[in-house]
């Protein structure tokens, strides 16, 4: 998506503010504002690049040795490995695992109002006391869901938008096009999100 696109979104917040979706409009359907709102807003997560069980043959030297319940792991590149019959081999990220600095290419995210930061499916808190980032389990909230890439859906709310997305006006009104789907901006509890519609 082009930079001036992004920025042109706080530009759009206001009208966006008092727009009939964002005032909870009930009747919002059709090609005019598109489907009815769902309740949760979808968060994105792009899969893992190596899937548990992916080995190879040696470590690189930049990785990492990390003991957690005094089992010891290798992480290398947002991944971690253990040894395993003379290979080194991706296993499921260790709950309690801590890293200093996070992987280029994290995203952070919010779920249930708490920020998390994610990077090739793993899930990490920032701890405060002892400035690090701790390895946590997938979080769960009443108001997101979590969907692992896969297909965007006509109907679904997401909290960021795809990448690559083109600025469009219909009908007097700003979405973000990708594919056949165009994106309406919405503002939930002070965060804009994205309605997906599809137009006939």
């Amino acid at each position: 998506m082009k930079l001036l696109s992004r920025y042109s979104l706080l530009l759009l917040i206001p009208s966006i503010l008092f727009s009939p979706l964002s005032l909870g409009n009930p009747h919002g359907h059709g090609d005019r504002h598109g489907p009815k709102r769902k309740d949760k807003v979808v968060v994105v997560v792009q899969a893992p690049k190596h899937k548990v069980g992916y080995k190879r043959k040696h470590m690189p030297k930049g990785a990492t040795r990390i003991a957690v319940k005094k089992n010891n792991y290798y992480f290398y590149n947002g991944f971690y490995y253990r040894s395993i019959r003379g290979e080194y081999q991706v296993v499921a990220s260790p709950r309690g695992a801590r890293i200093k600095a996070l992987p280029a290419g994290y995203r952070r995210i919010v779920i249930g109002a708490i920020p998390y930061f994610v990077f090739e499916g793993t899930f990490y808190r920032y701890q405060e006391s002892t400035r690090d980032y701790m390895v946590v389990d997938e979080p769960h909230s009443n108001d997101e869901v979590i969907q692992v890439s896969g297909q965007y859906i006509a109907g679904e709310v997401y909290s960021q938008l795809p990448e690559h997305t083109e600025p469009v006006k219909k009908n007097g009104m700003q979405y973000f096009k990708y594919g056949s789907l165009y994106f309406l901006p919405q503002v939930t509890n002070g965060s804009v999100v994205y309605l997906a519609v599809k137009f006939n």
